[in-house]
């Protein structure tokens, strides 16, 4: 995974195959890879139960670790002890702080829900939920995943946070028009032309194109260009 000038492996492909499309891979050779500095692997899949030295339990979500406070959270989620791998303190590092779990939390994996009224979707993860404004973005991200029809009232407990939105390294496209961009940190980077988009390894078949009111919500950014650092999922050669 290669991001801000910097490449981090993956254990495996199971680890990869929970956290990125795999069909997006991009073929980098040696030389080129030797470009970016190393930092830590990413050894867990998403969602993994790690308990570490000192006999905690935490939920990996994300590039987050979010800790289980008690046996008792743990068995009303329905997880189990035969999932849980024992870690060192050292693997947990590269993981930032999230919320703990607790009895109050709701949905700790990620749930899709829809409004009975509305009709309107919301992903749903830690207490928190975040509209999905445009059907797009569900056969994007949730493709196959039917959402949990629920009350206002359901919703009306969980905290509103930033609407669902692209993710980082996409390469998307206006139904308008042919111009191509890559999302980065919530802006839409012009991709200048078809050598540029070629020479980093990138695929058209991976272009999605969305409606115009999708790529309306998000402000441009600088154009993309060979000599910088670019968001890529890279696979070596071997």
């Amino acid at each position: 995974w290669i991001r801000l000038g910097l490449k981090r492996p993956f254990a495996s492909n199971t680890v990869a195959s929970t956290l990125v499309d795999m069909n997006k891979l991009v073929d980098a050779s040696d030389t080129e890879l030797a470009r970016y500095d190393e930092c830590e692997a990413i050894n867990f899949p998403n969602y993994a139960l790690l308990r570490d030295t000192s006999g905690r339990i935490w939920l990996i979500s994300g590039n987050e670790k979010r800790h289980i406070k008690n046996m008792q959270t743990f068995r009303e989620f329905g997880f189990n002890m035969d999932e849980v791998e024992e870690v060192t303190d050292d693997d947990l590092k590269p993981y930032e702080d999230g919320r703990a779990i607790t009895l109050e939390t709701k949905y700790p994996q990620g749930m899709l829900l829809q409004d009975t009224k509305t009709k309107e979707v919301w992903y749903a993860e830690a207490g928190e939920r975040r509209l999905i404004k445009n059907t797009s973005l569900l056969k994007l991200y949730f493709k196959n995943r039917k959402p949990k029809k629920v009350t206002q009232a359901a919703l009306n407990a969980l905290t509103i946070g930033e609407p669902y939105g692209l993710r980082d390294g996409e390469l998307v496209k206006s139904s308008k028009n042919s111009a191509v961009y890559v999302i980065e940190y919530g802006k839409l980077r012009p991709i200048p032309n078809a050598d540029t988009f070629e020479s980093l390894g990138w695929k058209w078949k991976n272009v999605v194109t969305l409606p115009t009111a999708v790529l309306g919500d998000y402000p441009a950014g600088e154009s993309v260009l060979l000599d910088q650092p670019s968001l890529r999922l890279a696979q070596t050669n071997e």
